[in-house]
């Protein structure tokens, strides 16, 4: 289910997303990995990584090396896409570069550890 809050793009690609085999939960923790990739570009904190590497490092620290797909909740879905994505957009660069991030991004990705 979509809320009605969640910006039309969003919710689209949330359901393109799920629509091709990946869960709710997977699709948003997806989406916070591309949101973090562009802030950190934004910055220029990628330290010259290609995008797909830069990816893989931020999916790994996000999901504690499990990967999106093992993903098995959302602390707060709501909050993650109307307040933490949104924030992480305008972050401060000497904020993300000291590791501060907006309270609502905290701990918002559970994953089944293997």
């Amino acid at each position: 289910m979509i809320r009605r809050t969640v910006a039309p793009g969003i919710a689209l690609v949330v359901l393109m997303l799920v629509g091709c085999g990946q869960s709710a939960e997977e699709a948003a923790c997806n989406d916070t990995v591309q949101v973090f990739g562009d802030a950190i570009v934004r910055c220029g904190l990628d330290e010259g990584a290609s995008r797909d590497d830069l990816e893989r490092q931020i999916e790994s620290t996000v999901t504690m090396t499990q990967g999106c797909e093992r993903v098995v909740s959302i602390r707060d879905e709501a909050e993650l896409r109307e307040e933490c994505l949104p924030a992480l957009e305008t972050v401060a660069c000497a904020d993300l570069s000291a590791g501060t991030l907006p309270p609502s991004c905290r701990a918002q990705i559970e994953v089944e550890v293997r």
